[in-house]
């Protein structure tokens, strides 16, 4: 039953995985956050200038380790992690978080199954993370393994970095210095995972039913693509997380096809509370902050395509579609769905605001409006006068329906026809992670984003995460891109962290390869949305920049009722 002390989100995204190791989507971030603690996460601060809303704090960790509190060594690669005491899981007994648990989280990114998009930045970074992935993947090759045979490797294997000294300190060993390590692990994927998840394939249905907490709350009903509900954890003790609070009873989203006027509208009547997955933005508010842009949207291609003969395979195909697209269009369109959300034109991969010198887009046409003659000449270039059928897909909120048909038009214009397929944004995002979907020619095309997966992330983020050689399932490299010479780059890059002039050299240099090849073709930068809209009896506090500027749901509360 819903009553005073029930805080009610609305939206139209399905709510369908909350395995912390496998649900990457901001607005799932706000959820899991809520049950499953990191080692270091972020605490919501109403003043977003406040260094304090993009630094990370200890979470689990009783501190983050440094040279000045002993937890790291002069080289910087080897971290001692001590965990703060009265973290319990809510089990039956109650049982602790240990540091056994930290470890079993880490060997869950790499199974073979579904492995998070951010796991490239974890296998460059942590010793003997890259082998351990490599070695369980072979260990099953393409086939359908049990929650049983998972569980064995992972306790039959070791990650050689990642070790317990006992049941509350570990060792995390890296490959080299690494300023983003924080970052990298209050990412929700490097969540502790409890004993109980060996019983469950990561991601699966079973393991949905089955969720531990060791936060403010647990999950209490979960019927996926309809409802969760989560109610307060009675193990957790607010001395204990300096990060959250537990201001309402119960949280409540419920998934509804509804349109966001009609959102808006409930939301304004006071029969709901919050918009889920920013279904309805509040255009009278800013964001007061100079936040990180996002790469959104992006059209990116199936490089490995058999569609067509192959077509989009050809740099000079995809050049030919670069060219024709009206990118100036795609920002009027973007200004009339998202009135109050800033966005500009992107000439590059990865967004302003890095401190790197960016090279625009080779591909740009004069005031990106899109140049028709240009693209026909490439496309007789490579022996594609005739016309091409392609296959496009998206996600089916109207923004990015509306975008598609603009870019149908532009196409259409030179003689390419492409067929779009608008899915529900989880079935959307699950397509693209799925590389053998994508070797099937399941798609040809799609219009994707990339959001900084923390504040103030940059060229790694965007570059390693989108081009590293991967086709893992779960992928980031939605298009498959794989280049020697650009995994090169990023592993010179990472490790020229002593040297930041040498390193800008190499994401600038990596950018610029990744251009020249178009892998993608990027479309707009656009700033977080306008603060979510909420009902009059909401009262929020403080949004987290590394949740997409979402409300800290832990820490939202309700005014009583009149």
């Amino acid at each position: 039953m819903t009553g005073s002390a029930t805080l009610r989100l609305v939206g139209p995204s399905v709510v369908d995985d909350l395995d912390p190791a496998t649900a990457h989507h901001d607005s799932t971030r706000q959820l899991t956050r809520l049950f499953a603690r990191c080692l270091f996460g972020y605490r919501a601060e109403p003043d977003l200038r406040n260094w304090q809303a993009i630094a990370p704090l200890p979470d689990l960790a009783a501190d983050i380790p440094s040279t000045y509190n002993t937890g790291m060594g002069a080289r910087h690669v080897n971290n001692v992690v001590h965990l703060r005491p009265g973290v319990f899981w809510d089990t039956v007994p109650p049982r602790p978080v240990t540091s056994h648990d930290v470890v079993r989280g880490l060997k869950r990114l790499g199974n073979p199954v579904h492995r998070p998009a951010a796991l490239p930045c974890f296998t460059s970074t942590i010793r003997g993370m890259a082998e351990f992935c490599a070695g369980y993947r072979d260990a099953f090759g393409p086939g359908d393994p049990t929650a049983r045979d998972l569980a064995d490797y992972q306790n039959s294997h070791d990650i050689p970095g990642v070790f317990a000294l006992d049941d509350e300190s570990l060792v995390i060993e890296l490959t080299r210095p690494a300023l983003d390590f924080a970052h990298l692990m209050a990412l929700p994927c490097a969540a502790p995972a409890p004993a109980e998840y060996d019983a469950y394939v990561p991601g699966s249905p079973g393991l949905r039913c089955h969720l531990r907490s060791n936060g403010p709350y647990r999950v209490v009903e979960f019927r996926p693509g309809e409802r969760i509900r989560l109610g307060r954890n009675p193990r957790w003790a607010p001395e204990t997380d300096p990060i959250r609070g537990q201001g309402v009873d119960v949280l409540e989203v419920v998934s509804e096809r509804a349109a966001p006027a009609e959102i808006e509208a409930r939301i304004r009547s006071g029969t709901a509370d919050l918009a889920w997955d920013g279904a309805a933005a509040d255009p009278s508010r800013t964001i007061d902050a100079e936040p990180g842009y996002a790469l959104d949207p992006y059209l990116v291609f199936n490089l490995r395509s058999p569609n067509s003969g192959g077509a989009i395979r050809e740099r000079g195909v995809r050049f030919a579609i670069a060219c024709a697209l009206d990118k100036t269009a795609v920002l009027d369109i973007h200004d009339k769905h998202r009135p109050g959300t800033a966005a500009l034109i992107a000439d590059r991969v990865v967004p302003p605001g890095d401190g790197i010198r960016h090279e625009p887009d080779p591909q740009g046409s004069p005031g990106a409006r899109g140049d028709a003659e240009k693209s026909r000449a490439a496309l007789a270039a490579a022996s594609r006068g005739e016309r091409l059928s392609l296959r496009g897909v998206h996600s089916d909120d109207p923004l990015s329906m509306a975008i598609a048909r603009s870019c149908a038009h532009d196409l259409a214009a030179v003689g390419i026809a492409v067929e779009w397929d608008a899915l529900p944004n989880h079935d959307f995002l699950r397509l693209l992670g799925n590389p053998d979907e994508a070797r099937a020619g399941r798609w040809d095309l799609a219009l994707a984003s990339r959001a900084p997966a923390w504040p103030g992330a940059g060229s790694r983020v965007f570059l390693q995460t989108m081009f590293e050689t991967n086709d893992s399932p779960g992928t980031g490299n939605h298009g498959l891109y794989s280049e020697p010479a650009f995994d090169r780059l990023v592993d010179q890059a990472l490790s020229a962290v002593a040297e930041p002039a040498r390193a800008r050299e190499h994401w600038q240099a990596a950018e610029r390869r990744v251009l020249a090849d178009v892998a993608v073709v990027p479309l707009l930068f656009r700033k977080p949305r306008s603060p979510q809209l909420h009902a009059d009896r909401v009262r929020p506090d403080g949004v987290l920049p590394a949740a997409g500027y979402t409300l800290d749901l832990s820490r939202v509360r309700l005014a009583p009722s009149r």
